[in-house]
């Protein structure tokens, strides 16, 4: 699990559009069960007479909390070679809402704090628990950003407006909406009447996303994504192209009986094979091991998964190009709640 604590903000702070289903962060993560910490370190891995052991560790020790409902309480990464630090607490209302993120750079010092949604009666969330407003402070208190939202009587959300400090505009979203699902989404500057880009979505009869046109504020950088599936709605194909019908890239997905991703071609423009992903399961579906390589065959690189009674995984093996043994093993300790 290569997630930073940066891209793990985005965990907490989604606004959902319509037919989407909120997650906990434990299925975010993919983690299963009643999961109380996650703590994850990096080791080099060392061979000794023909067996496989730790080494030192690499670089990064990431740890997590989760409370009972399954939402994170807590999240720590540490770089072990430069003791750089980073830690996140989060707070939630009896909806299981987020209403606050706390940010330090070490163990005591507040980077900065990010609010979310407060009303006019100072509820942070309305009746619908649509969020209203994100409003970030930094340590000394003072208000440096927010974000405002605004919904339909669906509680879709169709306005985005984030404000810099001096409570001047940044950007603004603006997105429309058919009966199941968003239909188009659109960015402007800061100049309100200048668009950035614009995406617009075809689905099928069943919802499933099908097309995506992204058209930027620069025609030469728009392109189309074309989608396609199975009978059982796992995506089997994906087309990029530019703005002028060239074709960009291509990618193709096979599944087993079971719906699991079995192969994964990645093609370039021109049609020829740039990778080839293959994955193979335990008797469980848990995934035992994802092996990339070349179009000529030759490994890429590998991975091997051990798992815990609870399907989670517990300890990963890292190959490089042209390794015989791994590089790496990185090791999960978890810990339930009773």
């Amino acid at each position: 699990m290569r997630t930073s604590l940066i891209v793990l903000t985005c965990l907490f702070a989604s606004i959902f559009f319509k037919g989407e289903v909120k997650k906990t962060d434990i299925q975010k993560l993919n983690l299963k069960g009643n999961i109380k910490s996650v703590v994850e370190i990096k080791y080099f891995a060392k061979k000794k007479r023909g067996k496989i052991f730790k080494g030192n560790i690499s670089n990064k020790v990431v740890s997590y909390k989760f409370n009972r409902h399954k939402y994170l309480k807590e999240a720590i990464s540490y770089k072990h070679k430069n003791s750089e630090y980073k830690k996140q607490i989060f707070e939630y209302d009896d909806n299981d809402n987020i209403i606050q993120q706390a940010n330090y750079s070490s163990d005591s010092l507040l980077s900065y704090i990010k609010i979310y949604a407060y009303d006019k009666k100072t509820n942070r969330y309305d009746k619908d628990n649509n969020r209203l407003s994100d409003l970030t402070y930094n340590s000394e208190g003072f208000l440096c950003g927010k974000i405002v939202y605004k919904y339909d009587d669906d509680d879709n959300c169709i306005e985005e407006k984030k404000y810099l400090f001096n409570d001047s505009l940044d950007y603004k979203i603006v997105n429309s909406y058919g009966s199941d699902h968003i239909l188009e989404q659109s960015l402007y500057s800061n100049n309100v009447d200048l668009t950035y880009f614009a995406n617009s979505y075809k689905y099928d009869e069943n919802n499933y996303l099908i097309e995506k046109y992204k058209q930027s504020g620069f025609y030469i950088f728009s392109e189309r994504l074309f989608l396609k599936y199975d009978k059982n709605y796992n995506l089997i194909s994906k087309e990029l192209y530019t703005y002028d019908n060239y074709l960009k890239k291509r990618d193709f997905f096979m599944y087993d009986k079971n719906n699991n991703k079995i192969r994964y071609i990645n093609y370039n423009s021109t049609s020829d094979v740039k990778s080839i992903f293959i994955y193979n399961y335990d008797k469980n579906n848990n995934l035992e091991s994802e092996i990339s390589t070349y179009s000529n065959g030759h490994l890429k690189s590998k991975n091997e998964y051990i798992y815990d009674d609870n399907n989670n995984w517990i300890e990963k093996r890292e190959y490089e190009e042209g390794d015989k043994y791994p590089i790496y093993i990185v090791e999960r300790e978890i810990e339930y709640y009773n």
